[in-house]
């Protein structure tokens, strides 16, 4: 008499290897999410390079930037100058036209790293921030400390970012 095996019922979901492989996958992205979390997070703010700038300095940059924001972004900038037409030949019709530079708008500041730095130290986030500009690349360096964010847990620690 022949008797017949039953195959096992098939898995339904992941096995014990991928249970066990999903479990270490999320072990080591929260491992390297404390790694990251302690090397940018100290318990003392970063020392910042200090800037020192005079009153008379930070008044010109403000006046500056205070004619920059009352200035109307609706405005439009002026048209530029029609050139007269003048009775020579016309340039045949193949001659691509020759642009016009547009005048710069009104609404228009350039600051150099000393001119935010000097507002920087102007304001309440005196030591808390430095501006470097390198090659028309801005490099912001900021310490901010946690105890003034909604996480109350973190505050007690009096640590930085």
């Amino acid at each position: 008499m022949t008797t017949w095996i039953e195959p096992p019922p098939k898995q339904k979901g992941m096995g014990c290897i991928g249970k066990g492989c999903l479990l270490i996958i999320v072990f080591l992205i929260l491992l390297v999410v404390a790694f990251v979390v302690g090397i940018y997070v100290g318990t003392k703010p970063k020392e910042l390079p200090q800037v020192r700038s005079t009153p008379a300095e930070q008044e010109a940059v403000l006046t500056r930037w205070d004619e920059f924001e009352s200035t109307s972004r609706i405005e439009p900038p002026p048209a530029p100058p029609v050139p007269s037409p003048v009775a020579e030949e016309a340039p045949p019709p193949e001659a691509p036209p020759i642009p016009v530079p547009s005048p710069p708008s009104p609404n228009r500041i350039e600051l150099t790293a000393g001119d935010i730095n000097a507002l920087i130290a102007g304001s309440k986030a005196r030591g808390k921030g430095f501006v470097s500009i390198d090659n028309n690349v801005a490099r912001v360096q900021i310490t901010y400390p946690l105890d003034r964010t909604a996480t109350r847990t973190v505050s007690k620690s009096g640590r930085s970012l």
